[in-house]
This record gives C-alpha cells, structure tokens and sequence, in this order.
C-alpha cells in the first residue's frame, strides 16, 4: 500500500481545501519530509488520515474526552459553515485481486438544521464510486491496513519516550503482539460463548427450581464483579503513576536545573580534582628532574657544537703531533740503517724527501692552536649529547608540558563545576520534592503491583467457579431429555474455550520467537554495536523485554542511555512492523524531538531511510535540520512546509522546508 494524496477541506486547522501529494518519486527516494512548528497542524495531518481511513474506529477522537459526534463538530474550521462542514480525503494505491488499484476514500460531515452531525463515506475505485466498497468500507479497510495494526505505522515521538520507560515497554510488545495475531478476535469468540452458556443457564432456571445453580451463578458473578472491580483499580493506579511519572520527571528536570546533580557528584568532583592535582604534582617532579640534567645544555646548542667541533679539531692536533713524533722516530731509524747498510747517497736523499713531504701537511696541523685539552672521550660524550640524549631528553620534557596542559584544562573544568555546585540550603528543598515524589511513585507501584497480584488469584477463582457452574449445568441438563442439545451445546462451548486457550499461548510463543529475532536485528541496524546485545527474549506471560550480552550476562534496561532506550522503542515498533509482513507506508510525528545528536544520527542514517517503502516524517525547525537535514537529504522524495496564519487561524500547505540557517546539530 502507498499512500498518494491527502485532502482536507475545513478540517480543523486547514481552511479552505488544502492537499498534499505524498507518493515517493523514486524507490531511493522514500522520504516525505513535511515541517511545521508547534500548533501549525502536523498532529492534525496524522489524526486526518487516520479519521479518514478509520472513522469511528480511530483513536484520535478518543483522546479528545468527547464522543465522536462531537469531535466531528468541533473539527470543523471555524472559519467555515457547520452546515457546509468537512472533509478528509486520503488517495492510495494498493494490490487488490492481482492488479494496482487507485482508492480514495473521502470522509465528510456537516451538522444539520436540528444540530445533529451527518457523516458521510464514500469510496471511489481508480475514479469510480463504488458504493459496495463505501457501504462496507470499516470491514473492507482492514484488507489494506488494519486498525488494530495503525499504531506500528502512525506514531509519534512521545510514544517513543513514553515507551522508553523500561515497564512500559511491555505494554508495547503486548499490544502490537496481540494486534499483530488479531488475538482480540479470541478473545471476543471467549465473550461469545460465555454469553450463549449464559443464555442456557437462563433457560435452566426458567425451566424449574435450581438454588445450587443459582448460587454456583451468584458467586461467579461475584467473582467477575470483584474481578471488574480489581481490574478498575490497576486502570486507575497505572493512571495515578502517569500522573505520578510526570511529577518525577519535573521534579527531576527541577533539581538538575537548580545544580541538583552536580551537588551528588560533589564529593567525586573534589576526589577527581585531589587525584588530579596530585598527577600535575607528579609532572612537575618529572619537569625538575629533566630539567636538572642535560636538557638546559639545549640553550647553549651551538656553542655546544662549536665546542664539539673544536674537540675534533684538537683530537686532530694530538694524532698529528703523535703522528709526526712517530714519524722523525721512523725517518731517524732509516737513516742510520741507510748509513750502516752503506745505501746509496741518491736513496737516503729521497727517503729525507718522502719523509719531509709527508711531515709537511701533519706539521700545518699539529701547529693550530688547542685550548680545551679535552679527551678522546670527552669527544665521543659531547657527540652523544648532540646527536641522542638531547632530543630525547627534549621529547621527554615535551610530553610531560603536553600532559601539563590537560591537567591544567582537566583542572579549570573541574573547578568551575565545583563554582557551580550550589550548597545544602539551596537543593535541599528540590531534593526532598524529588524524594517526596520518588516515594510516592514506588508506594504507587507497589499497591498497583499488590492489587494486580490480587487480580490474577481472584481471576484464577473465576475460572474455578465458571468450571463448576458449567459442570452443574451439564449434569442439569443430561436429566432433562429436552435440553440434550443444550447440554452438548455447553460441552462444546467449554472444549471450544479450552482450546482457545491453548490456541493463544501457543500463537503468542510463536510470534515471539520470530519477533525476537526482528528486534535484536533491528536494534543492531540502528545501534551499530556488533556484540553489544547478542540475546532479546520476551516473556510470554509478561511481555517483559530481557537483554543478554555475548557473554550471556543480563543487560537490564536501565543500564541504557535514555537515547538507547529510546532507539530500543523504535527496534521495537520497527521489529513489529516487519513482522506484520505487510508493505504499509510510516507516519512519525516529531520523530526526533526527544533524541541526542549521535542517536539522531542513527535514526537518519539507518531507520527512516529503511522503514518502509514510503516513510513520512513530520518535523519541527529544531530536530530534521542542518547536519541531521544533510544526512537524510539522498533519501527524500518531496518537501512540504506547513505555514500557520494567525489572522486567518488557518494552516496551509506549501512546496519547500524550513529555510536553512546555521544550525549547531
């Protein structure tokens, strides 16, 4: 199914008759992109395309605390004429018997001159009114999409941080398991054949005296009041923690804002900065040590070198000088040895000659002048320091200035938070409202999870009690031979509510075991954690979400960030949607309102890109801008900007986004 076109015509904010193409231009391209600010009619657009697909059967009427008719009525613009009224018009496209059909499904009201709202659908087929499909259309829609399936494909983003609280998350799972298996049908069969055992029970009684049926029926119906009773009481509890919830978290936001989480990190804070302190401590030690050794020879380098080649030039001076000494040694011992062997007075005279050409050179050298009277040693240390030990006695003192300056920085961080810490007086009171509203939420809690315990064992006697009537009902109407049919009627009714039973846990372990496997691989795609979560399961009775690392270690969900958990809610609702195994297109509503900058990324990276076939996002000028607006730029089909007049109180719908302006996202 691809949706093509939305129409609205006075409906609510949009005045006049506004519409909007929304079919994807190309299969890379699935992303509708539709921005408007707070109040500008982006909620409204969702709720129209559900009111039209829907009706009666939508949620969005409900949220309202009105009845239907007056939602209607009150939708209309003001600006128009009630007696005109409204319309909601949603355009798609989807596989029906083989072929590609066009569906438009238009939904109008108007109220009357009595004042009574008249509601009218009708249903056109590639262009035609077809008054089958219209006549019948809140059966025929569920071929398409199903309303009990809406909410895996039409959601917002404070369901995602409403289900990021790790107990609701089982709401979630709850709700879209059973909506995925259409267990809601079992469950009305259940109600169905509870009433025609009720009905043979009535006949039973009309039929003559049956005070031991009479009173097996009071206690079970006292049973199912009580069970009403308890029921009513978890509602208004979960409803009182909603309450309870939101007071917690302002008290949170509150105690933040007043410096309430640096004053715990207080004492951390100070034992970071002793422990930095006492390493800047440490470094300056090892300064002083490396500046008392060769490292200030460096400010003296050339000289240094000077002194060095100077050595080399005496070290020149001395072998030359013993050079020539060995030499007049060697000429001195010839010429005698001349002399005696009575050599010819020609070769004495080139042998004085040899020896005075070779003493000439070394002569010229051994007279430069020497005033350092170093060693030959000396030579190689001063050669050592030049080439070796001073760079790395430099590198050595470059690193410790490094890490000088961080500590430096690490410290001014440190202190200014340590400014900021405010004292006792300031968050005591914030502190103790926090506590206060903390304790309530957990007493609340705790009598909710007290009076659900009682729920489930008064539920338990129900079922005992039903059985017992039913028995008795049996064998009351085996002794008559007009009620045979009835009594096989109430056994089969029995085996029949058994075996639903039975049916629906094993339909629940089944769905869960392919749905664990969809959520752990969606949450990879969006995480890009390999190892990080190895293991989802879901417990059957529970719904209860379980998280095991590689090492099969228990990862309890509160360990997560607040982005994670919040990433884990939408593998959550994008694990459901793909085990529905249909093609539906994604509405998100203010998709990244409550995420950071990092899990932004990845929702634009490799969530809405993958979603579906068509996805369409429905954003403010603060979340899908700037670098997050770049990143999902390749994969957007259409723009659309919802531009608010306040004079007109009137919405409409232009081509285009926000304007681009710096953004620090």
């Amino acid at each position: 199914m691809r949706l093509t076109r939305v129409t609205f015509h006075d409906y609510r904010v949009y005045a006049g008759k506004q519409h909007i193409d929304l079919a994807p231009p190309a299969a890379d391209k699935p992303v509708v992109l539709i921005g408007g600010l707070n109040g500008e009619g982006k909620t409204t657009l969702l709720e129209g395309i559900q009111l039209a697909l829907y009706g009666r059967r939508s949620e969005v009427w409900q949220q309202n605390g009105t009845n239907y008719t007056e939602y209607l009525a009150q939708s209309i613009h003001r600006s128009g004429d009630p007696r005109g009224g409204a319309m909601v018009e949603v355009e798609f496209e989807a596989i029906d018997q083989d072929a590609l059909r066009q569906f438009k499904v238009q939904r109008s009201w108007k109220v009357n001159g009595g004042g009574k709202v008249i509601e009218y659908v009708q249903v056109f087929l590639d262009g035609q009114l077809d008054k089958l499909l219209s006549e019948d259309w809140n059966d025929q829609v569920e071929r398409f999409i199903p309303a009990r399936l809406a909410g895996l494909f039409f959601f917002d983003g404070e369901k995602i941080k409403h289900y990021a609280d790790p107990q609701r998350s089982q709401e979630l799972i709850e709700r879209g398991v059973l909506s995925l298996l259409g267990i809601d049908l079992l469950d009305q069969l259940d109600v169905d054949l509870k009433g025609l055992e009720a009905r043979i029970a009535k006949g039973v009684r009309k039929g003559g005296t049956d005070a031991a049926g009479t009173q097996l029926e009071e206690k079970r119906d006292a049973l199912r009041a009580e069970e009403r009773a308890l029921q009513e009481q978890v509602d208004q509890l979960g409803k009182e923690r909603e309450r309870q919830v939101f007071v917690c978290e302002e008290c949170d936001r509150e105690y933040v804002n007043r410096g309430g989480t640096l004053f715990e990190q207080r004492i951390k804070l100070e034992s970071d900065r002793k422990r930095i302190h006492d390493r800047r401590t440490d470094l300056e030690r090892g300064l002083i040590e490396v500046a008392s050794g060769c490292l200030p020879l460096r400010l003296a380098e050339n000289l240094l070198a000077q002194c060095a080649q100077q050595m080399l030039i005496e070290y020149s001076v001395s072998s030359a000088r013993a050079a020539l000494n060995e030499m007049s040694k060697q000429q001195k011992r010839l010429g005698n040895l001349f002399r005696k062997k009575k050599v010819a007075k020609a070769t004495q005279d080139l042998m004085r000659e040899f020896f005075e050409g070779e003493a000439a050179e070394l002569k010229e050298v051994a007279a430069m002048p020497g005033y350092l009277n170093s060693s030959d040693m000396d030579y190689v240390a001063a050669k050592e320091l030049l080439e070796t030990r001073l760079d790395a006695e430099r590198g050595k003192a470059a690193d410790i200035l490094k890490d000088l300056r961080q500590v430096d920085a690490d410290l001014q961080s440190l202190d200014r938070k340590l400014a900021a810490v405010p004292d006792d007086e300031a968050v005591a009171a914030s502190m103790k409202r926090r506590e206060s509203a903390r304790h309530k939420l957990a007493v609340l809690e705790g009598k909710m999870a007290q009076v659900e315990e009682t729920r489930r064992v008064v539920e338990v006697h129900l079922g005992e009690a039903e059985k017992a009537l039913h028995k008795h009902l049996v064998r009351a109407l085996e002794g008559a031979q007009d009620q045979a049919d009835n009594a096989r009627v109430l056994d089969h009714a029995e085996r029949v509510r058994d075996t639903l039973v039975e049916l629906r846990e094993r339909l629940v372990r089944r769905r869960l075991a392919a749905l664990e496997q969809t959520i752990k691989e969606s949450y990879a795609n969006l995480m890009r954690k390999n190892g990080m979560i190895a293991e989802i399961s879901i417990d059957p009775q529970s719904y209860q979400l379980s998280l095991r690392n590689r090492e099969g270690s228990e990862i309890a969900p509160d360990w997560l960030s607040a982005g994670e958990r919040q990433l884990l809610v939408v593998a959550i609702l994008w694990g459901l949607a793909r085990a529905s195994g249909r093609g539906l297109p994604v509405i998100v509503d203010t998709p990244l309102g409550r995420l950071d900058s990092s899990h932004r990324d990845n929702l634009v990276r490799h969530y809405f890109p993958h979603a579906s076939h068509q996805v369409i996002l429905l954003s403010t000028d603060e979340e899908i801008i700037g670098r997050t607006l770049k990143l999902l730029s390749p994969a957007i089909g259409h723009r659309y900007r919802l531009v608010y007049d306040d004079v007109r109180d009137a919405t409409t719908i232009e081509t285009g986004y926000f304007k681009e302006r710096a953004h620090a996202n």
